[in-house]
């Protein structure tokens, strides 16, 4: 199977050299979640109308992003302040902080 490109959706820019690293899709929602590293955010793309839907922020040393869709949680990891976030897929709010010993 090849891939062909479909489109094009813009993300918010870089606020320091670097990218982006992991991501997961909540199949319910069809939601894509994208740590958007440089930024500490996670942007949240809306696959079903394929476009940029928001970015959740302030989540320092974001590595990636994690779906259960069973719990409609969005879990990142983060390499600086907590080492896994928790996040409510429907609106982005925290959910809770897990620290692994």
């Amino acid at each position: 199977m090849s891939l062909e490109q479909l489109g094009y959706i813009e993300l918010p820019g870089n606020v320091k050299p670097g990218g982006f690293d992991h991501a997961a899709v909540h199949r319910a929602s069809g939601k894509l979640y994208v740590a958007h590293t440089v930024n500490d955010a996670v942007d949240v793309i809306d696959s079903v109308h394929d476009r940029y839907s928001h970015s959740i922020k302030n989540l320092t040393g974001v590595a990636g992003a994690l779906v259960s869709d069973e719990e409609n949680l969005v879990f990142t990891s983060n390499e600086v302040r907590d080492p896994v976030s928790l996040l409510n897929s429907d609106d982005g709010r925290a959910a809770g902080y897990a620290y692994i010993l």
